[in-house]
């Protein structure tokens, strides 16, 4: 790219006009004819325009390899500065906009925004959205050469859980299978790998993994209650969800609609047939709401 269409961009993405930029060193018409490619600026020039935009001199000059690495190294700044701010969206978008196509670190920055942001959606209920954004995130993250495995399995087990609440929820994650293990760092993703475990066990014994202990209370909750549920203690089961229901404390929604499917079973099966009516009607309608939304 040359000199003079590096700086019209920079200007135009910095929204200053000609003559913010040309200031009192030089005229609004010499920078046009700069940024036009029909005169080149003089090294003073070149210094003084560098200095107001706030760009090195040497990304101006730059070509190739060098080029893209000074342009890294003019946005990367503003890239880490909404990462660490948690402004997740405002990350993903700079790095879209970065033109960094390839580069490794900015792929895995992708990957991380986009699993951020899938997470939160999936605690809001949206769950086309989550499902899509856990995607991209599997995708960034298996075109980075830092991707430790560890995003591709946390949206594998999300998604896993989303896609026993509604099949309409897409199929298999692209790329490279990773395992399950990876995921023990998100509190939800041992919750979800423990029910999965506990429902292979016929005596409905409560399996452990690493992190079970730090799980919060009302996931920890519905793991004793579907173990209850298999031991045919639905009485039992049925006071820990309620409990879940009537807490202070609050997980994502999709959770809740797990908590209804069981009120619903553990009714018919103490003959409150009203409840599970009731119950089943809830889980509906929190799963109409979730995947509505997610679509807006």
């Amino acid at each position: 790219m040359r000199i003079g269409e590096k700086i019209r961009r920079i200007r135009t993405a910095k929204v200053m006009t000609q003559k913010q930029l040309a200031g009192d060193r030089i005229t609004r018409n010499m920078l046009s004819r700069i940024e036009c490619g029909v005169a080149t600026p003089s090294l003073e020039t070149l210094l003084y325009i560098a200095e107001r935009l706030n760009v090195s001199p040497g990304y101006l000059l730059a070509e190739g390899e060098d080029e893209r690495m000074y342009l890294k190294m003019y946005r990367i700044e503003n890239i880490r500065r909404a990462f660490r701010g948690g402004e997740f969206e405002i990350c993903r978008d700079l790095c879209l906009a970065s033109g960094l196509e390839g580069d490794d670190e900015i792929n895995l920055v992708l990957a991380e925004c986009c699993a951020k942001i899938a997470k939160e959606r999936f605690r809001e209920g949206k769950l086309r959205s989550a499902v899509r954004y856990f995607e991209e995130a599997v995708e960034y993250a298996g075109r980075s050469a830092y991707d430790s495995g560890t995003i591709p399995a946390e949206a594998g087990v999300y998604l896993r859980y989303m896609r026993r609440i509604s099949t309409t929820l897409g199929g298999e994650l692209p790329g490279r299978k990773v395992s399950d293990g990876l995921a023990f760092g998100d509190p939800f993703c041992v919750y979800v790998l423990l029910l999965e475990r506990l429902a292979d066990r016929a005596d409905g014994s409560e399996p452990v993994l690493p992190g079970y202990e730090d799980t919060s209370n009302l996931l920890a909750a519905h793991i004793k209650a579907s173990a209850a549920m298999q031991k045919g203690r639905y009485h039992e089961a049925r006071e820990l969800l309620l409990g879940i229901l009537t807490s202070d404390s609050t997980a994502p929604d999709p959770f809740y609609y797990n908590v209804f499917f069981d009120l619903e079973i553990c009714s018919k099966e103490t003959d409150n047939y009203r409840g599970a009516y009731e119950y089943a009607a809830g889980k509906v309608s929190l799963l109409e709401r979730m995947l509505s939304e997610a679509e807006s």
